[in-house]
């Protein structure tokens, strides 16, 4: 008993100890041949030499450094030093990192090209699912060129010095053949004409002499789901495809394809009905059916009703609602009912707009373009446009908006999430015209300025330009400004400055001086736009 106290005490003595200790440094080993950078481990971790000493921080610190990715393990100790402070003893296995990507055996494509399939970067963490896909794209860009018997092998090797990986892909092209006909076998409703017009995979009559028409297995099967769809839109619900047969020529160069079918018969519409409707009255939703009794059943009307209906709930607030056609068909006597069955969902509105990734553009800017705001009801299709909206401006290279549930019954918020992009440009350029034996030309633009924005003018939504232009005989200065929402409206202002000489005519120079102004506003009709504007322009 005596000696299980004496234990605890001391081991109550050691933690507390820690706790009252300060840092006296931090040393990062390496547990293989790969060196770790400590740079980027103290680029992850809060604890630093001189400050105090956290059991909790420090293992804070190494789930930090697991996120990261790069690291397959990381063990830390702490280890008394001199007086009252502490070592910190980080060892790491890190990821083993790609040292090299190696293409084998290509010959119809540079390397340079198939290496732009790849995402996997080299000298970063090796990543398995990545490789599996880069495994995967290649495959599509080979078969994509008709090249369906491509045969493709993903070595993964260490080196020893290192302990870094080389990838090494070896490919087997095994060559490619061309489509020269595409018939088939049972068709009555359709000719073989408008079945191949259906089908991405064409006939390569030219083939002989130009590099066009190479079968391609997956465009194939895309193409049997086409003709399918094209019998489902007709009615024919029994249709199946019953065989494909592709014959080959003897030296592989050219395939013919035969699809044998069977069409079956069309069906007609006994009744249509909605259930599942709680909140609308179905007299309500009626108007957005268009499938009717006694008419031959299509699928494309039916996918068109399904959408109408859903984007009415969505207008609604039912952001959720998903409406789920069902379908009862009678072989008997070829008839089908469709039954609409409709789940609402709850209702909601737009609590928060969260948004994220904009290092340069103003929140308000992108926040205009929304087309929901705080208070509306959360409208699944204009999220759609919104997104839309964002992505036009030309500012973001990727744009993701998503509502998010949250505690608040009939709430959701609105998460935006944007990658910019490059918005300026400086360009030089020159020339020679029959007036001027060289003219030059330097032009500055930026689509995100911010007039106000000093330093760096970025990020306020407006539209700048700078042109000159000179010549032995002309010379050209231009300065634009555009802002597309003048006193927070959707009210865009144009202004334009401009001076320009030229010296071309023999009896008399030209010099010409001007400004001009442009307010615009979108009508409630898409697509136009009303103006207004005023020129003032001197010319001597």
């Amino acid at each position: 008993m005596f000696r299980a106290v004496t234990v605890g005490l001391v081991i109550l003595a050691t933690s507390l100890t820690l706790m009252a200790a300060t840092v006296n440094k931090i040393v990062i080993k390496s547990n293989t041949a790969q060196n770790v950078s400590p740079d980027v481990v103290r680029a992850h971790i809060l604890l630093v030499e001189g400050a105090a000493f956290s059991q909790e921080q420090l293992s804070k610190d190494i789930k930090s450094l697991y996120k990261t990715g790069q690291f397959d393990d990381v063990v830390a100790k702490a280890k008394q030093a001199q007086g009252d402070t502490i070592d910190v003893v980080f060892t790491i296995t890190p990821k083993a990192r790609i040292n090299t990507i190696v293409l084998q055996g290509n010959e119809a494509f540079a390397t340079k090209r198939l290496m732009k399939q790849l995402e996997q970067e080299t000298n970063l963490p090796m990543d398995e699912t990545q490789l599996s896909a880069d495994l995967e794209a290649l495959y599509a860009f080979y078969r994509g060129k008709g090249y369906n018997n491509i045969n493709i092998e993903q070595k993964i090797e260490t080196l020893e010095d290192t302990g870094d990986i080389r990838i090494v892909y070896l490919i087997e092209e095994n060559g490619r053949a061309k489509t020269r006909g595409v018939d088939f076998i049972g068709n009555t409703v359709f000719s073989d004409r408008q079945l191949r017009a259906k089908m991405d995979t064409e006939v390569s009559w030219l083939g002989f002499m130009l590099p066009m028409g190479y079968y391609n297995e997956s465009d194939f099967d895309s193409d049997q789901n086409a003709v399918t769809q094209a019998y489902l839109d007709a009615g024919y619900l029994d249709f199946k495809v019953i065989d494909v047969a592709a014959q080959h020529s003897k030296g592989g160069e050219k395939v013919f394809l035969t699809i044998k079918i069977d069409e079956g018969s069309p069906y007609t519409v006994a009744e249509v009905s909605i259930t599942g409707n709680e909140a609308e009255d179905t007299a309500a939703l009626q108007p957005f059916v268009s499938l009717a009794a006694n008419q031959t059943y299509s699928r494309a009307t039916e996918r068109r009703d399904v959408d109408k209906v859903t984007a009415y709930y969505n207008s609604l607030g039912y952001m959720d609602s998903r409406v789920i056609a069902r379908r009862e068909p009678s072989q008997s006597d070829h008839t089908v009912s469709v039954v609409y069955q409709v789940l609402e969902g709850e209702q909601a509105r737009i609590r928060n707009i969260n948004i994220q990734g904009n290092r340069i553009t103003k929140d308000h800017v992108i926040r205009r373009e929304l087309r929901l705001q705080p208070g509306d009801l959360a409208d699944a299709s204009q999220v759609k446009t919104s997104k839309a909206a964002l992505m036009n401006l030309g500012y973001f290279g990727s744009v993701e908006v998503h509502p998010r549930s949250t505690p608040e019954a009939g709430f959701k918020d609105l998460d935006v999430e944007v990658e910019e992009t490059l918005t300026g440009q400086l360009l030089f350029g020159a020339g020679v015209s029959s007036t001027d034996s060289i003219v030059g030309t330097v032009e500055m633009s930026q689509t995100n300025f911010d007039l106000f924005g000093w330093p760096s003018f970025r990020g306020g939504g407006q539209r700048f330009r700078l042109r000159a232009e000179a010549g032995s005989s002309r010379s050209n200065f231009t300065l634009a400004f555009t802002e597309p929402w003048m006193f927070d409206r959707q009210l865009r202002f144009d202004t334009e400055l401009w001076l320009r000489e030229t010296s071309a005519n023999r009896e008399y120079d030209q010099r010409s001086i001007g400004n001009s102004y442009k307010l615009t506003r979108a009508m409630s009709t898409p697509f136009w736009r009303q103006s207004v504007g005023y020129r003032l322009e001197q010319i001597e």
